[in-house]
């Protein structure tokens, strides 16, 4: 999955997170909707500033679970 420097498609690549690696969730944001395993949803920043769908992301928790950014 790509991180992206902003929440939209349209912000620079930062890299990617691979299948099943663990990452941090500092809040949702609203962004460019995704539709993936998980449902339609928007973006998540991440610990590192990065963002990315949280559509792709599994938590075990079904909804947001984080305060919005």
């Amino acid at each position: 999955m790509t991180k992206r420097t902003g929440p939209s498609d349209g912000y620079a690549s930062a890299g990617t997170v691979a299948d099943g690696t663990t990452v941090t969730v500092s809040c949702t944001g609203t962004g460019t909707s995704h539709t993936g395993r998980w449902g339609a949803t928007t973006l998540d920043r991440l610990s590192d500033g990065t963002w990315i769908p949280d559509a792709f992301l599994y938590t075990g928790v079904n909804g947001a679970i984080k305060p919005a950014c």
